[in-house]
């Protein structure tokens, strides 16, 4: 492991205090005093990049016709001396380049980081985040460990596999297949190029523009369907209704426990749990 200096040193800035209306546009009127992160890194022979971040808002957006890694934040505390343990440090592993923020236990000292992250969009990208929001752009292939907060994907080329805490999940064109298990909060997931596995704990779920298949295994909150080329399974499904529309391929449902079924244009074959359900239509079941 090679530990590296970023390019042109770590940029700490200047100390300030913080006005009234950077607590009110930041969401940091707890805090007194703010100073800037900021920092490059060349990424010759860089395959993967690994992000682990402790911070409380993370954006990380992948660009065209860029060699380098770039980041710009700003650390916040309540009092001055603690800024200086709010840190972004670096290193290699062989073609793995790994940024980490460091803050002290919230239980000993109050601060906070947001930070943005730009890279080239032709990377593979891990991310290890923790309780704070997520935002993520435009990269080739991802990986996401997410503890708690909102988090939000848009555009991967390739595949993408996200495990989620709690927090609401919103992913946008996904050109590879998607592997999403969550615990707690809503999801809405659409346009993706491949296939998407889900595994909802609790909330609701919603699905669309997806040109493979769709397997979901959801613990309780509704489940909504709409627009797949390939064909739909619900393996399990705890509690509340389900709603699948325009499926080119076949629906299956293994196990619906309770709630509402209501389905419609499905091109393929039908397999659902008539054991509990009676037909309502040509193209609709309720639980009897």
């Amino acid at each position: 492991m090679k530990h590296l200096t970023l390019a042109a040193a770590l940029l700490l800035g200047t100390t300030t205090l913080t006005t009234a209306q950077d607590r009110a546009d930041r969401s940091t009127w707890l805090y007194d005093h703010s100073e800037t992160r900021e920092g490059a890194l060349g990424l010759d022979g860089i395959a993967r990049v690994r992000i682990l971040s402790h911070g409380d808002e993370l954006q990380v957006h992948g660009l065209t016709h860029v060699d380098e890694l770039s980041f710009v934040g700003t650390a916040w505390a309540r009092r001055v001396q603690d800024l200086a343990d709010v840190r972004i440090s670096a290193y290699r592993t062989g073609n793995v380049l790994t940024l980490e923020t460091h803050q002290p236990p919230s239980h000993q000292v109050d601060t906070r980081l947001t930070l943005r992250v730009e890279l080239p969009d032709s990377l593979v990208v891990d991310i290890e985040d923790g309780p704070g929001s997520l935002n993520v752009k435009q990269v080739r292939r991802l990986q996401v460990d997410d503890g708690a907060g909102p988090l939000s994907i848009e555009g991967v080329a390739e595949d993408l596999v996200v495990e989620d805490g709690s927090g609401p999940v919103t992913l946008r064109e996904i050109h590879g297949s998607v592997e999403l298990t969550d615990g707690l909060g809503d999801l809405d997931v659409q346009d993706v190029g491949g296939d998407l596995e889900l595994h909802d704990g609790q909330g609701a779920v919603r699905v669309a523009d997806v040109d493979g298949h769709v397997n979901v295994q959801d613990g309780s909150g509704a489940i909504d369907v709409d627009r797949v080329h390939g064909n739909v399974r619900v393996r399990a499904d705890g509690a509340g209704d389900i709603a699948v529309e325009h499926v080119r391929g076949n629906l299956v449902i293994e196990d619906d426990r309770s709630g509402r079924l209501t389905y419609g244009n499905v091109d393929g074959n039908l397999q659902l749990p008539g054991d509990h359900l009676e037909l309502a239509d040509a193209e609709s079941l309720q639980e009897s």
